[in-house]
């Protein structure tokens, strides 16, 4: 997926770019976007975020991969953390 950007131009061309990992392309605003916390985008040109699977997490917006949990702590779905 990739978001129309306007060239900065007379010509008023406009250029595709692929959103980068730990963000998605938002047809709406046409503009790549973070990823909230508790979701990721691996690849690069997603179209939407994925939530993280029990027992993983994002803590932070814009992650591209969902990290699991420490030993003995556990995560729901779309975590932004474990708990015991």
């Amino acid at each position: 997926v990739r978001v129309e950007q306007a060239a900065r131009s007379s010509l008023r061309a406009s250029a595709c770019i692929a959103c980068r990992p730990g963000t998605f392309a938002d047809q709406k605003l046409q503009e790549c976007r973070a990823c909230a916390p508790g979701y990721a985008a691996k690849s690069k040109g997603s179209a939407f975020c994925s939530p993280c699977a029990p027992n993983t997490f994002a803590a932070f917006k814009g992650a591209w991969v969902c990290l699991p949990c420490p030993p003995g702590l556990k995560s729901g779905k779309a975590a932004t953390r474990c708990t015991v």
